[in-house]
Parts: structure tokens; sequence; C-alpha cells
């Protein structure tokens, strides 16, 4: 049996927001459909002044078993101005910025893996035609 060949990776332009929207912090987010949260670094949580309101046991790619703090952030794909209200688990400071499936599933998006882009899913478009995706 073969092994399955990395997804190859892209970066969106992704704006961070508390909920208040006082503070905001713009970043280089890998789109990253294994992480089922989007997940920052904990000096951008600090600058956002984000209020952790749990912890959360997450399994890496590599297979190792970390907890982090989730707590709910404002996101905007800087380049499409929408907004959400999402989960983010705050990782060690340096850690890489993510975007994950759930806001990607927010924002009605897939991913063009050959085009390495985001598009509207495929269900998204169908019920703007008219058509049931059942």
């Amino acid at each position: 049996m073969k092994d399955k060949e990395p997804m190859p990776t892209f970066s969106k332009r992704v704006r961070f927001s508390n909920l208040a929207g006082t503070a905001l912090v713009e970043a280089d987010a890998i789109v990253d459909t294994g992480a089922t949260f989007c997940h920052i670094p904990a000096e951008i949580a600090a600058q956002l002044n984000l209020a952790p309101r749990t912890a959360r046991r997450f399994r890496l790619a590599n297979g190792q078993v970390v907890e982090y703090r989730v707590a709910n952030a404002l996101v905007e794909l800087v380049d499409q101005g929408e907004i959400i209200a999402t989960s983010v688990a705050i990782g060690e400071p340096g850690a890489a910025v993510l975007l994950g499936a759930l806001a990607l599933d927010a924002f009605g998006l897939g991913i063009d893996t050959e085009g390495r882009r985001l598009i509207p899913k495929i269900s998204d478009l169908l019920l703007e035609t008219g058509w049931s995706t059942i």
C-alpha cells in the first residue's frame, strides 16, 4: 500500500481580533484542514487579550497529544472581508498560525489543492443555484 502524499500547504492573510473588536493582529496563517480549530501562538493571544474559556487535548499530526487553552476570537480573511467568530487553540510562543477546518467551514470554503487556494464549497454553490445537497 502506498503512503499518502502530504497535502500541499499554502497560507492566507488573516486578521484575528478579540470578540469586542478592541485589538487586532494580522498574520499569515497556514491553511490546515487537519486542524479542527484555528491555532495561534501565545504572544498573539496576549496581544488580543484573549481570555481562555477552557483547555482541550489535541492529537497533532505526529501523533503527540497536547493540551492547549481555547478561547473565542473573531477571524477575517483579509481579501474577503467576511468576519466569523470561532474557537482558537492557543499554542506555545512562536507556534505556527493555522487556519483550521471549523473556520473554513464557517466561511463556506474548501481547498483547491492543485491551485493552492480557497474556493467556495460545492455544497454552497449548489444551494445558491437552487439544487438540494440532500
